[in-house]
């Protein structure tokens, strides 16, 4: 039962569940003090701590990218980010130039990645919580792409999908504190 319902059962009896009024139980929970409710998905890191973050998106034409970075989180008046900019993003329909030791077909050529930043929020004021993600296309006159993410719990993946043709997954790492 949600804690937005109108009332809350406080235990059950033979005669049925008592429930308490909404806005009492409301008032038994602290206001997003220590840990706010998240995303199952997504790593939970003090300022300025870093997530290791790898980014696929696969296209309905076949193409693929592969985007690999560090994203830096923050915590700011009920709003939890991890973000980044200026990640190299390789694609499958780029390929490596042949010379006399590679096959020709070797696709995610790093000399023609393009530049991608991204920015994973949630808002806890909001229920529920749901990641938004923005791509910024930095390559492309830093176009904004976003979408609604959501959490995968049998893989801890987040994904989604962006313009009616991409789906993008996102995997993190262990967060890890600044260094000093």
């Amino acid at each position: 039962m949600s804690i937005l319902s109108d009332s809350i059962p406080a235990r059950s009896s033979r005669l049925g569940k008592k429930f308490l009024p909404r806005a009492l139980a409301l008032a038994a929970i602290p206001a997003f003090t220590l840990a706010p409710i998240k995303a199952d998905c997504l790593p939970s890191a003090p300022n300025g701590w870093m997530i290791p973050f790898t980014m696929s998106t696969h296209q309905t034409n076949g193409v693929v990218s592969y985007t690999t970075g560090t994203l830096y989180s923050n915590f700011y008046f009920g709003i939890y980010s991890l973000s980044g900019d200026n990640f190299a993003q390789l694609f499958s329909d780029r390929f490596v130039p042949c010379g006399q030791y590679c096959f020709p077909t070797q696709p995610f050529n790093e000399n023609a990645a393009d530049r991608v930043g991204v920015q994973i929020s949630e808002n806890f004021f909001i229920q529920p919580v749901t990641p938004n993600v923005t791509l910024t296309l930095d390559t492309w006159g830093h176009a904004k792409l976003s979408f609604q993410g959501h959490c995968d719990s049998s893989t801890n993946l987040l994904y989604g999908s962006v313009s009616n043709n991409t789906m993008v997954v996102i995997s993190f790492g262990t967060p890890q504190a600044p260094p000093r």
